[in-house]
């Protein structure tokens, strides 16, 4: 269980699979670009996406000629998937031991038990392998994302302990080393489906569960405050973190 909710984050996000599918923000190309000074081409390597959801970094790793599974826990949010996928868990990956070049996680490392993780992902790596965590975050002191947090309590994205600092990724000698890169980028979409992004996170969906409906009214009036011309323009900062075996 998830302390910060108090429900299981292995359902969490059943119910807005569509709109996860539809509306949430995907990855700038100068992530993989960064991922790939790190990691080395993606092209022929084999790569395990943990937590991938509705496949939104999948696909891109599959577009960069990775030979990718994607490991997700919820059914729903795999849908109809286009690429090779188990359903499971970082805790307990359904892959044979030393199998993958690259483990990657986006925007989902945060829901996992890290030790046992941690620990699991080092399993299935071959030696030199890296498992790779990245995270959109949104910038935190816009104030528009300040009021809509206000009328609605729906968070920006990224918040939180991210759970890839060194000394939990390094434990046990599971990887040598963590480095860290920072890419700035942002997402310019119509404001119904910035509307429709934010009921995917994490705080919206507690909401939700508990029976509340979004403001969404709340919502749109405060961007179209800030964005008169219907176009929300958001800026990200992508955390990565590239852990390498030794």
């Amino acid at each position: 269980m998830d302390g910060r909710f108090g429900f299981d984050p292995t359902r969490v996000f059943d119910p807005v699979a569509a709109e996860y599918r539809s509306a949430r923000p995907g990855y700038p190309e100068s992530l993989y670009a960064t991922l790939e000074e790190l990691v080395g081409r993606l092209s022929g390597k084999a790569v395990a996406d943990i937590g991938a959801g509705t496949g939104i970094a999948t696909a891109a790793l599959a577009k960069r000629g990775a030979r990718v599974v994607a490991v997700e826990p919820s059914l729903p949010m795999l849908g109809k998937f286009a690429w090779p996928a188990v359903c499971a868990r970082a805790e307990a990956l359904p892959l044979s031991s030393a199998s993958q070049d690259l483990l990657s996680c986006a925007q989902a490392w945060h829901w996992v038990e890290p030790g046992q993780a941690v620990s699991e992902c080092r399993r299935v790596l071959r030696q030199a392998g890296h498992l790779a965590l990245w995270w959109n975050v949104s910038d935190s002191k816009a104030i528009w994302l300040e009021e809509v947090e206000t009328v609605s309590g729906v968070g920006p994205y990224g918040v939180g302990d991210h759970q890839d600092d060194a000394a939990t990724l390094t434990a046990a000698g599971a990887f040598a080393s963590v480095t860290y890169r920072n890419v700035a980028w942002s997402w310019t979409v119509p404001i119904d489906r910035w509307a429709k992004a934010a009921a995917t996170r994490s705080s919206s969906v507690a909401r939700l569960r508990e029976g509340g409906a979004l403001p969404l009214e709340e919502i749109r009036a405060v961007l179209y405050q800030y964005f008169p011309d219907g176009e929300v323009t958001e800026d990200f900062t992508c955390r990565l973190a590239v852990a390498t075996v030794d």
